[in-house]
């Protein structure tokens, strides 16, 4: 999974015709009953985008943010419920109020650059606006539709690799909730996270374009192309 969101006795549309969800909440003139399961977490998931969207066009001109945006607002401003990433919770529970209110600088990149061609690299300096806090970074991007049965399925694979100090960090490489160095590049997942409990005062980010092969740019005479959005939460441009 990727995030998570509540979907344990939540208040719906009651079901009149018995089963699951019928039994009515009192006071709600049996309009209203208490469900589980994938039903009730989804319209969560779907509200928060909706927040986000609305919150994202105050500072955006009215614009909405891309579906990767979308997706990596929510990622990014999670809360660990375990120790992250696991298969129960993804990167965490929903928090709108994180992402609105994030306590920290935090920087947006929409869709800053397409990659034509594999091989092409984007790169970006910046501080650690407060080093007694993470840094978190998050990449996602839309990936061009895989061929049926295709294992793995990812079409266009980039790669996310941060720079703090003296150490280097790739996207996805965790260890007790953290991000790790070491490891090896994942191949298979089109959101990569870097988490730095305790980064020091600057830092790097670099996007490699490792394969470019589908077509994620709709509208352009490119065949093979792939935009994508980032995420700097506790970052501060010089």
């Amino acid at each position: 999974p990727t995030i998570t969101t509540p979907g344990e006795q939540i208040s719906s549309a009651r079901n009149d015709t018995g089963g699951t969800c019928s039994t009515s909440i009192a006071g709600t003139n049996n309009l209203y009953a208490f469900c589980s399961g994938t039903s009730m977490a989804a319209p969560h998931a779907s509200g928060a985008v909706v927040l986000a969207t609305e919150w994202w066009r105050g500072f955006n001109a009215g614009a909405n943010p891309s579906p990767a945006m979308a997706k990596a607002l929510l990622v990014n401003s999670a809360t660990p419920m375990g120790v992250i990433p696991n298969f129960n919770e993804g990167w965490g529970r929903v928090n709108v109020t994180n992402l609105i209110q994030p306590g920290v600088n935090v920087e947006y990149w929409d869709q800053p650059a397409i990659f034509a061609n594999s091989g092409e690299q984007w790169t970006m300096s910046f501080g650690v606006a407060d080093t007694s806090k993470p840094l978190k970074i998050t990449l996602a991007w839309a990936d061009a539709p895989g061929a049926v049965g295709a294992n793995p399925s990812l079409v266009n694979n980039l790669n996310l690799t941060v720079g703090n100090g003296a150490n280097t960090y790739l996207g996805n490489v965790f260890s007790s909730g953290w991000s790790a160095t070491g490891g090896t590049a994942d191949v298979r997942n089109n959101l990569e996270n870097v988490y730095i409990q305790n980064p020091t005062g600057s830092a790097s980010i670099t996007i490699d374009a490792v394969n470019i092969a589908g077509d994620a740019v709709l509208g352009n005479a490119d065949p093979t192309d792939q935009s994508f959005a980032l995420i700097c939460q506790n970052c501060v441009l010089a």
